[in-house]
Parts: structure tokens; C-alpha cells; sequence
């Protein structure tokens, strides 16, 4: 389980750098890094509205809800340090950070080409 945990860690540093770097190249620093923060807290925040019974309300959580990278179920980390556990997941647990993986690659790519747009200039 500690393997898994090691990359849902990298993956996740990863996919952060990647969303500050390409909100970055379009937006303030300020507002890049809350935009970032934000969108790590927002499926915990939209979880609650998905099974609101207002149409609007339920499609605003699942698009936020769908925006930000998976969560894991557990706290890998934490459960491998914690206890034994006598049936893990290991497939399932894989399969969420492998989306992750590809998902953290695409954000790379868009804040590749969205960085790649921009003028750097280190003196005035």
C-alpha cells in the first residue's frame, strides 16, 4: 500500500504544479495559486449538492465534482502506517491513480502550450 501511497503523493504534486503553471500563464499569481487551491477542495464541497433534487444545483456539483482529479477512498498514506488491512483494494486503488496519472498529464500539456504563449521577461 506505501508504494500507492508514494505516487497518489507524486501524482498529486504533479497535477498541482501543472494547474498553477497553466492558470499562471493566464491569470494573476494570486489568483492561479487560490484557483488551485480550490479545485483540490472542490469535490468535498460539491459532494453534498449531487443528490440535491434542483436540476441547476445538481449540474453545478457534478461539473465540480468532475473537474477536479479523483479522490481515493482512503488516505493510502495513513492506512498503510495505521492498521493491517485484510482485504485492500490494491486493483481498485491502482485504477484510480492511473486516471489520476492521465489526468495530471493532460493538465501538463494544456499548461505546456498555454505557458508556451506566453513572454517571459526577467528584466525590464
Amino acid at each position: 500500500m506505501f508504494p500507492l501511497a508514494i505516487g497518489e503523493l507524486f501524482v498529486d504534486a504533479v497535477f498541482f504544479c501543472a494547474l498553477s503553471v497553466a492558470l499562471g500563464g493566464i491569470a494573476p499569481p494570486v489568483v492561479a495559486g487560490a484557483a488551485t487551491v480550490f479545485c483540490r477542495l472542490m469535490p468535498s464541497f460539491a459532494r453534498p449538492f449531487l443528490a440535491d433534487p434542483r436540476p441547476w444545483v445538481h449540474w453545478l456539483a457534478s461539473a465540480g465534482y468532475y473537474l477536479a482529479p479523483a479522490q481515493m477512498p482512503a488516505s493510502l498514506l495513513g492506512e498503510s502506517f495505521a492498521k493491517e488491512l485484510l482485504a485492500p483494494h490494491y486493483g481498485f486503488y491502482a485504477q484510480v491513480l492511473v486516471e489520476n496519472v492521465l489526468y495530471a498529464v493532460a493538465v501538463m500539456v494544456v499548461a505546456c502550450l498555454v505557458f508556451a504563449r506566453r513572454e517571459i521577461r526577467l528584466s525590464s
